[in-house]
């Protein structure tokens, strides 16, 4: 029995799924990478080193003894206002009534709507 191919429109979608899946299986994620004096070259962007906020978080990949963040080129610009949004070691900012701390036009928009 045949498998059939799935649409056009759906392959593009199907083939990136698919290697998006085999990247995080290899265990040496930077294959292909070069090491240049801006940084390390990896599919178009460079990369730059992590930054010390970002020490035991699950992105991070190491190439030729220096650590990169797999999901963002610079990692230390997300850390510019606040915690990083890809870091899985930081937890929601608590304010001391206890709450998680909301936009307050996010805020203002859930009461207008009756939330």
């Amino acid at each position: 029995m045949r498998i059939a191919a799935p649409p056009r429109h759906k392959r593009a979608a199907y083939i990136f799924a698919s290697t998006r899946r085999n990247i995080h299986m290899t265990t040496n994620f930077f294959e292909g990478a070069v090491k240049t004096e801006e940084g390390l070259s990896f599919n178009g962007f460079i990369l730059q080193p992590i930054a010390d906020k970002c020490n035991g978080c699950q992105r991070i990949a190491e190439f030729e003894g220096e650590k990169y963040c797999k999901s963002y080129p610079q990692p230390a610009m997300k850390w510019v206002h606040g915690a990083c949004n890809f870091a899985t070691h930081v937890k929601a900012i608590v304010d001391k009534s206890g709450k998680v701390k909301i936009n307050p036009l996010k805020a203002s928009k859930r009461a207008a709507h009756g939330r």
